[in-house]
């Protein structure tokens, strides 16, 4: 059984990219993977995008 990222975590982790990361197309993205480097969970965070 597949585990979810709950949406509170992803939120967190998109404030510290977007406080420390000064490159908006670098902080635009992001991808969390686990120690076998597999993607866990992945967003995209477009302007203008409901």
């Amino acid at each position: 059984m597949e585990e979810k990222t709950p949406e509170a975590v992803l939120n967190l982790l998109e404030m510290v990219v977007r406080c420390y990361d000064c490159c908006l197309s670098c902080s635009a993205f992001m991808v969390v993977v686990d120690e076998d480097d597999k993607v866990i969970a992945k967003r995209d965070f477009v302007l203008g995008a409901a």
